[in-house]
């Protein structure tokens, strides 16, 4: 069984990822603390932990889907997204061929994303299923180092330019470059270390998604809290 595209869930304009700094022993306090800035409304949450084992990764995915009400994706593992309840799954660039293999096997509304750094990668996440790409390193930025040459605002236009799905910019996003990338087309702004703090994340989200928009995720999680 397969999902329709009226079933599947709507892609965050933005998406905070993890530091990959959870300790393993990490408390419910500490969790909670890692992840300040992810009560602000409109937004959603990548858990990017690799280092964590199964028990303690689902664990701290359980606990962030207690307390966000907003999009929540696991980082490669989409057998702790489904157990979790997540609402899907981003994969990096090397396992796109695994997206129309779980699109088939996932019998609920469940985002699937993919990591690109080209056209061509971009272009056979979309072909495989993917219902969106983050596109980059936009910028040059810490976390993406070995990753090549940034693709610059024109690289990043090229990209979106041959896509018909949501195409999220990373890579040296800041409140100033998130509204130059959506200017070049990107559907939305993603990051790990410009997007830690509560201050920053708000303005990111004030930049990058319309007034409307946010005021109907704010009384969409309301009644997801609600009804929970």
């Amino acid at each position: 069984m397969t999902n329709t595209d009226e079933d599947r869930l709507v892609v965050p304009r933005v998406l905070a990822v993890t530091r990959g700094q959870v300790p393993r022993d990490w408390t419910q306090p500490y969790a909670l603390s890692y992840l300040p800035s992810f009560e602000i409304d409109a937004i959603g949450a990548q858990i990017r932990e690799k280092h964590l084992d199964t028990s303690s990764l689902l664990a701290l995915c359980h606990h962030v889907r207690r307390h966000f009400a907003g999009t929540l994706l696991v980082n490669s593992r989409a057998d702790v997204a489904l157990e979790a309840a997540a609402d899907g799954v981003h994969l990096p660039s090397s396992s796109i061929g695994l997206v129309s293999r779980l699109r088939r096997r996932v019998t609920r509304p469940f985002l699937i994303g993919c990591s690109v750094h080209s056209a061509a990668e971009a272009r056979l996440a979309a072909g495989h299923g993917a219902d969106y790409v983050v596109v980059g390193p936009v910028f040059e930025t810490p976390s993406k180092k070995g990753m090549g040459v940034p693709l610059g605002l024109d690289g990043l236009e090229a990209v979106i330019q041959s896509l018909s799905i949501p195409a999220i910019a990373i890579g040296g996003i800041d409140t100033q470059r998130a509204r130059l990338v959506l200017g070049r087309g990107a559907y939305g702004v993603s990051g790990i270390r410009g997007f830690q703090s509560a201050a920053d994340l708000s303005a990111l989200v004030r930049a990058s998604i319309p007034r409307k928009t946010r005021e109907r995720s704010r009384s969409q999680q309301a009644d997801k809290f609600a009804s929970s």
